[in-house]
């Protein structure tokens, strides 16, 4: 993973110890279903995402999650999320 620099992301003052405004627009884009949260630790991004409603053993059964809590870059974040999404429109459908 590639290391990230302090100067590379803005800092929440306030918010929990080394918490950052989550990059590339992840929080603002699925912050209506999901709470992001983003933190720089020893030069890398850690992620704890936890969807906003939580799932029912049905939708889990189909592979939706509530949460991600993990390293990775945005990419790899912006991924997971679209493909939550997928799954759930999948789930819907079937109902």
């Amino acid at each position: 993973m590639s290391e990230v620099r302090a100067e590379d992301v803005e800092y929440i003052y306030g918010g929990e110890p080394g918490q950052v405004v989550p990059p590339e627009g992840i929080g603002e884009e699925f912050g209506e279903r999901w709470e992001v949260k983003c933190f720089r630790l020893v030069g890398s991004l850690f992620w704890q995402v936890t969807r906003c409603t939580p799932t029912t053993l049905a939708q889990r059964d189909a592979g939706l999650r509530d949460r991600y809590w993990a390293p990775g870059a945005p990419g790899r974040v912006r991924a997971w999320l679209l493909e939550q999404e997928r799954l759930g429109a999948e789930f819907e459908r079937r109902l």
